[in-house]
């Protein structure tokens, strides 16, 4: 029927209304009161032989498809504006854009267009949250959207269940093997992903392998629902505590040095350190010292005067009653 239908459309002579076209299919075709589905891929193909009557308003019609999650195709036949194909295309452009001389070829495309638009992500949008039940064995889905801001996250969370998310900026099906990022999300503990990996306003791709939890463990949590959701939310505000022994306290420059922290601190100059090699010290035979602003280093000192700032090993720092390093250190 709809082949039918499709073939009895009456054709009117004119112009190429293009940003018409894709309004109508923004509001009309990919709406939930005409049937669309809310969790089904939604996928659109521009065939053109021409060129719009306004490049800009094309654009800007496009846009709007796209943000509302709609995976575009363009194909071009004959005498075509290749810069509005490429504008109205999604990303990557490069596997999303045909040209064709003329229409005989298009068949040697067909089944490229219905394998990659049955394999097209869903798309993730500020405005449309994914809600995924896990099925017995496990749920696969990918989807695409592009980066936010930086005060904004990707956050995927569970619900009796265990997610593994693989992430990347160029492949559009990223999976266990080929990936730039990799997450694990599990009740109680989300996965939050800023996609620092690239810039805004660029392409994301991410896959999430949903697995229930065990029967055993679901039945004490009275598991009744097994999904994973993902969403854009404002990125949280992070505290950072350290912990010397069994007290915490405020963290400071010198507790991140020699850390895997090292290198988040900002770029800052110490005051000098004054060198307590005296003659006075070197005559009472006092030749360790502690920093007077790391705790994570000490100063040496030879019998020349000349001193030494020596950094504690495995993260310890040094305590300045025993003059020796030992007590851990841990940043939280």
């Amino acid at each position: 029927d709809i082949v039918d239908d499709i073939e009895n459309t009456p054709k009117d002579n004119g112009g190429t209304n293009t940003p018409t076209a894709l309004n109508v299919t923004r509001t009309e075709v990919f709406n939930s009161a005409n049937g669309a589905r809310t969790n089904a891929r939604k996928v659109a193909v521009l065939l053109t032989d021409g060129e719009s009557y306004d490049f800009n308003l094309t654009v800007h019609a496009a846009q709007k498809l796209r943000s509302e999650g709609v995976i575009v195709f363009t194909i071009g036949v004959g005498n075509i504006n290749l810069q509005e194909l490429l504008a109205v295309a999604s990303d990557p452009v490069c596997t999303h854009v045909y040209v064709l001389d003329d229409y005989a070829h298009i068949d040697s495309i067909l089944y490229e267009i219905q394998k990659k638009t049955c394999e097209a992500p869903k798309v993730l949008t500020p405005n449309q949250p994914i809600v995924q039940p896990v099925d017995q064995n496990s749920t696969t889905i990918t989807i695409g959207t592009i980066r936010p801001d930086n005060n904004t996250v990707l956050a995927i969370r569970t619900n009796c269940s265990i997610a593994n998310i693989y992430v990347s900026y160029t492949n559009p099906r990223p999976n266990a093997a080929i990936y730039t990022e990799t997450y694990t999300a599990a009740d109680g503990k989300p996965a939050l992903l800023t996609m620092e990996g690239t810039e805004q306003g660029k392409p994301v791709f991410v896959t999430v392998v949903g697995t229930r939890l065990p029967n055993s463990t679901a039945a004490l949590q009275n598991c009744a629902d097994f999904t994973y959701s993902m969403n854009f939310e404002p990125k949280p505000s992070v505290e950072i505590v350290c912990r010397e022994k069994s007290t915490y306290r405020d963290c400071h420059p010198q507790d991140f040095i020699g850390t895997p922290f090292e290198n988040l601190l900002c770029n800052s100059t110490l005051p000098a350190v004054p060198n307590p090699c005296t003659t006075l010290h070197l005559g009472k035979g006092d030749l360790v010292f502690a920093h007077p602003y790391l705790d994570n280093y000490f100063i040496k000192c030879d019998l020349l005067g000349q001193m030494y700032v020596t950094l504690c090993p495995n993260n310890q720092v040094f305590d300045k009653n025993t003059l020796s390093c030992g007590f851990s250190n841990q940043v939280i």
